[in-house]
């Protein structure tokens, strides 16, 4: 630390310390960008408790939220002397307020529900010793009418994963690269995930059916 940085001496008298650091030596690393420092200095000189890793965590939540205000205030007439990108809109102001989308929704379930049951209703019936190739392809062909409503399904789940992905950049303020991996443990992501093979199964039962047809 420099002369003017305050040590652990000179308020060990007038301060509570956190993990063995006093919350002005903690201010002074996170603003200064050597919260890295910080880090490794405290995990070299003694174990991290729980306790004191959620005291930790809680001061420097209030110093990136103060330093997001300041920043945000000062870039409105400062950005180009700061360096401040233009901000891009967030997720509420991009996705609006649909009124038509609670209605969607519950059609494009109904849908979904109704297709599902049916090629549940298909897979016992294949195992059936009367099954007819034809009640496949019947099915095969009614799905295709319906498909258009899965793959805006898929399309819908995708754009609820890629919302949460931005929120854990705007929000958290990380890397594109580890917010995709945080958000693969989402339940935005698994529905995506779930709705993209759903939507992969239909399409091969179709194609399927369309070529013992024409065989």
């Amino acid at each position: 630390m420099t002369k003017k940085e305050t040590s652990a001496e000179d308020l060990k008298d007038r301060v509570v310390l956190v993990l063995g650091y006093a919350k002005e030596q903690i201010r002074e690393a996170y603003f200064k960008g050597k919260l890295n420092q910080l880090l490794a200095d405290i995990q070299a000189n003694q174990d991290v408790t729980a306790e004191g890793l959620a005291e930790l965590e809680k001061i420097l939540e209030e110093y990136q939220g103060q330093n997001k205000v300041v920043r945000t205030e000062l870039a409105k007439k400062f950005s180009a002397e700061m360096g401040e990108e233009v901000k891009p809109p967030s997720v509420d102001e991009l996705t609006g307020d649909d009124t038509d989308l609670t209605k969607w929704i519950a059609d494009k379930d109904k849908v979904l529900e109704d297709v599902r049951g049916k090629m549940k209703a298909m897979r016992t019936r294949l195992a059936q010793p009367d099954f007819d190739i034809k009640e496949l392809q019947d099915l095969a062909f009614e799905l295709a009418f319906w498909r258009n409503w899965i793959v805006q399904d898929t399309i819908y789940k995708r754009q609820l994963w890629k919302q949460k992905l931005t929120r854990l950049i705007d929000d958290y303020e990380i890397s594109r690269r580890e917010a995709e991996d945080r958000s693969e443990l989402t339940k935005e992501y698994r529905d995506y995930v779930m709705a993209s093979e759903f939507q992969k199964s239909v399409e091969d039962l179709i194609i399927s059916a369309r070529k013992g047809y024409t065989e």
